[in-house]
């Protein structure tokens, strides 16, 4: 077969991708035989074929370079069809003459010999082609000298005169897209290639090695025997430094790699994986002995995942490129190249976290001593090392760990698909509650207080002497203990009876984990009578903290205040008249001055507000302190703040709109406007940055109210994470905050309290969190009656908590009158499964999240809670508060900062996080 002056032509054809302008070109190749039973001559191929780039009367034609200006290849090499079982798409060239693909067209375009992945989508590819009995010739060799009629064209003859016979020989777009394997050194050789950067290494290998590759002999038959494994092969060079200095070496400026005979390569897929933060994130895989690396991109082509291609007999570690730690919780690999048993892989994960187990295919694995066999052990053995050791090839955000490893052996004859997930329960156990069995009845009579020294002198389950700093604390069953001290730094508190504190000091309690089950509880005041004192609870830990495992379908993480099993945390602040409001007027840059809308506020001097952003730049929210607080100001107060008739304008238009604001026809304002409705001046602690305007339009009637809101974010409660400012930094923090959890028949009310610093990234852990809520029977607790008294400011609690009373199986679990921000993960969670986030990856959780929303399929199987009244700030590439289960009340709720993060992200990334879901 010939083929000549084709390749292109005057319109390119428009793919998503990689476009291909190539002579010949096979495009998805399906093949099931390995390559390495499979003889060339019974492949798919191209045999006994010329190209020719360019003849005179291709000069002659209408030859004109592609809109893009894309190269044209003699031949392009497949790739299998996505979603097909096998995807080895090996191909065969063999017998193949090329002919002037070693110098630029008359017209611009760029010839390349050999292209690889034809028609191929967004970083695909991976497949292996062989090649044998390659000729390239120089242009000059298509006419036996430059034509007279052409001789006063300088392109025509300066083409026809090139007698360069080595081919401009490959094109590389992206990294892993193809092996190509020369099985006789036709292909890599002194008189194809030149010089590759800084030279064949030292003198271990040549070009011409190639040569006497096993089954290069001219003899070898390859029509009944199938070539050996070993021949030298060429790879794009693009991102990915995997390939060994002493075996290969880039040229083409770094784009092509060539690899000296007996280095054999493999191509594996991978997808599936989670948690949902890693799914469009770059793949990054390292040679565990040299810490050389290379980047695979996830494409929505490659099955939702990512392809790689490796030197086989070696040991790789797969992690994800994302700034802080976060550890895969599953990933499957599949659709691996069959070679023979000597082509096998080791695929290491790193924990940071010790898993209980490694289970493959969602069999939990036998512990090994050592590697598996890599001969002889079954593909997917698993080799875990419990020993946490110092990760010495990575850090992360400037952070090293020490970290386990899950080693699994990936065998060399096998497809055999493999989903490696770790497990938070070993030996099959359904309950794996690393706090142990509840800790029993301890009688004491009367009050207990922690400052005195007898309340725990002769408690066994206490420990037998008052808390040191570090140290694990149990409070039994029916104990009634006051905190009325701020003790040192402690580490996990385990609550099963009741805790207060007192109502006479302010307190600060640090610990590791507060964990409230069994009936216990831990309250600061109560739903008729908010707490008068300052509570501070600070939470401590990191990314490699012990995790509380409760059960196989409970991980309540670490840093984290719980109430599990049947526990209550009931934490009352003092009450503010509204947690949000709006600007009554523009606030410019530069000024210390907020006019709100409304007076009697309730915010206190020295609390903190947050005013939104009146732009499409959620970063323009700006947080300051309260230094003077001013009802109703006059107008002289006004002038002096900068809000006057020549000043910013001030927008009254909603008093004529909404009832309850004033009266008076809309204006743009002037000091007289504001005596026409309430008004609240807060003076601040620092200038705006930022310009927020407040305008309320009408059109045709119809107002709509554009004003920035803005949300008071104190209390005398706090919840937060003891390092919250660097957790929550961008470059040095681990992205890992304090988790509020109630889980199944618990009770948790948090009302006037602030959490701040919350949430942990990556892992569905949120800040506040209803996980599983189950009904709770009349009585259950104390606060649940007396929770009625919040009717007057929120309905839907009063309800709920009559409903327990009368029996109805509901649990009257909120969050009222709070502000939660600095939300480094979710904000808010009322859900009905366990952590799909962790569990699913995202394609899957997607899916189902669609499909819930389009049957309003919501679970009723679990409780419902109540978010009502709360400030919201925040979420980090995820919902900011989301709801699954029915009957939920989400109402009067002001929520900003919703962040899209695309940095270091797959385009395929169409995934978008809701305020509200």
């Amino acid at each position: 077969m010939t083929c000549a002056d084709s390749g292109a032509g005057v319109k390119m054809l428009p793919v998503n991708g990689k476009d291909s302008g190539s002579q010949y070109e096979i495009i998805w190749n399906v093949e099931t035989r390995s390559r390495v039973a499979n003889p060339m001559m019974t492949m798919a191929g191209l045999f006994n074929a010329l190209a020719v780039a360019q003849t005179q009367e291709g000069l002659r034609g209408s030859l004109v370079p592609w809109p893009s200006n894309r190269w044209i290849a003699a031949v392009t090499t497949p790739q299998a069809l996505a979603g097909a079982y096998q995807h080895h798409a090996h191909m065969a060239i063999v017998n193949f003459t090329v002919v002037g693909f070693a110098a630029y067209s008359h017209s611009g375009n760029e010839f390349r010999a050999l292209e690889t992945c034809a028609h191929c989508k967004d970083f695909t590819g991976g497949s292996t082609s062989l090649t044998r009995s390659l000729t390239f010739l120089p242009p000059s060799a298509a006419v036996a000298a430059a034509p007279t009629a052409l001789s006063g064209t300088a392109p025509y003859t300066a083409y026809y005169n090139t007698t360069v016979a080595q081919p401009r020989l490959f094109v590389w777009s992206w990294p892993h897209q193809a092996i190509l394997v020369d099985t006789d050194g036709s292909l890599i050789s002194s008189g194809t290639i030149t010089a590759p950067i800084g030279g064949v290494s030292n003198g271990a290998w040549s070009l011409d090695d190639c040569r006497s590759v096993p089954g290069a002999a001219a003899e070898f038959n390859i029509a009944t025997q199938p070539i050996p494994l070993g021949g030298c092969t060429a790879h794009s060079g693009l991102e990915n430094n995997l390939f060994r200095p002493a075996e290969c070496q880039k040229f083409n400026e770094g784009a092509a790699v060539i690899c000296k005979p007996g280095v054999t390569f493999r191509r594996v897929m991978l997808n599936n994986h989670a948690p949902q933060t890693l799914a469009y994130r770059d793949m990054i895989v390292r040679d565990v002995e040299t810490n050389m690396t290379a980047i695979s991109h996830q494409s929505k082509y490659n099955e939702d995942g990512y392809v790689f291609t490796t030197a086989v007999g070696r040991s790789y570690w797969l992690h994800w490129d994302i700034p802080y730690r976060l550890d895969p919780s599953r990933f499957t690999m599949h659709k691996m190249d069959v070679l023979n048993k000597d082509s096998w892989l080791y695929i290491q994960s790193k924990y940071v976290v010790p898993p209980a187990a490694i289970a493959i295919n969602e069999n939990e694995q036998e512990p090994l001593q050592a590697l598996p066999d890599p001969l002889n052990a079954t593909s997917g053995t698993v080799f875990y090392s419990r020993t946490p050791t110092l990760n010495r090839f990575y850090s992360w955000n400037g952070t090293k760990y020490n970290d386990t490893t899950a080693t699994v052996l990936v065998a060399g004859a096998t497809d055999r698909t493999l989903t490696v997930r770790p497990l938070s329960c070993a030996g099959g156990a359904e309950s794996c509650d690393v706090l142990g069995a509840p800790l029993g009845y301890e009688l004491r009579n009367g009050t207990l207080y922690w400052s005195d020294e007898a309340t725990w002198a002769g408690s066994t389950a206490a420990g037998g002497a008052k808390p040191t700093a570090g140290s694990n604390v149990n409070i039994p069953f029916s104990w009634n203990l006051v905190i009325d001290e701020s003790p040192p730094a402690l580490g996990r508190v385990l609550v099963e009876g009741n805790v207060t504190f007192s109502s006479r000091r302010d307190i600060s309690f640090t610990a590791a984990a507060i964990v409230v089950r069994s009936n216990g509880s831990l309250t600061a005041g109560n739903a008729t009578n908010s707490h008068p004192r300052k509570v501070e609870l600070f939470l401590t830990g990191n990314r490699n903290s012990s995790n509380i495992v409760i059960s196989k379908e409970m991980n309540a993480g670490a840093k984290v205040l719980a109430a599990v099993d049947g526990g209550t945390v009931g934490l009352y602040g003092a009450p503010v008249a509204t947690r949000w409001t709006a600007l009554a007027a523009t606030a410019t840059a530069g000024s210390s001055h907020l006019l709100l809308a409304g007076t009697g506020l309730g915010w206190g001097i020295g609390g903190k507000v947050t005013v939104t952003s009146s732009s499409y730049n959620w970063k323009q929210a700006e947080t300051r302190s309260i230094v003077t607080v001013l009802d109703s100001p006059s107008a002289e107060a006004l002038t002096a703040a900068g809000f006057s008739g020549t000043g910013p304008a001030i927008y009254d238009s909603l008093a004529a709109a909404t009832p309850g604001y004033g009266s008076g026809s809309i204006s743009t304002g002037g000091v007289s406007s504001i005596r026409q409705y309430n008004a609240t001046l807060l003076t601040l602690d620092q200038p705006l940055v930022h310009d927020h305007y407040a305008r309320v339009s009408n059109w045709d009637g119809l107002f709509v109210d554009l004003r920035p809101e803005v949300a008071y974010q104190s209390s005398n409660i706090v919840i937060r994470a003891a390092d919250g400012p660097w957790q929550a930094e961008q470059d040095g923090g681990e992205q890992f905050g304090v988790r509020v959890l109630a889980y199944g028949p618990s009770l948790l009310q948090l009302d006037n309290v602030v959490v701040a610093y919350c949430g942990q990234a990556g892992l569905g852990r949120p800040c506040v969190h209803f996980d599983r809520l189950k009904a709770l029977k009349p009585g259950r607790a104390a606060n649940i009656s007396a929770a009625a008294a919040a009717a007057g400011r929120q309905p839907a609690i009063a309800d709920a908590a009559a409903a327990v009373e009368l029996g109805l199986g509901l649990n009257p679990s909120y969050l009222s009158g709070s502000a939660v921000v600095s939300a480094l993960d979710l904000a808010v969670w009322i859900s009905t499964a366990y952590n799909p986030y962790m569990e699913e990856s995202a394609t899957s959780a997607m899916q189902k999240l669609f499909n819930a929303s389009a049957t309003n399929n919501t679970s009723s199987s679990v409780a419902a809670a109540v978010v009502a009244g709360n400030v919201i700030g925040g979420s980090l590439d995820v919902d900011t508060v989301r709801i699954d289960v029915r009957g939920s009340v989400v109402v009067d709720n002001l929520a900003w900062g919703t962040v899209k993060d695309m940095s270091g992200k797959s385009k395929f990334d169409n995934i978008l996080p809701a305020t509200f879901r």
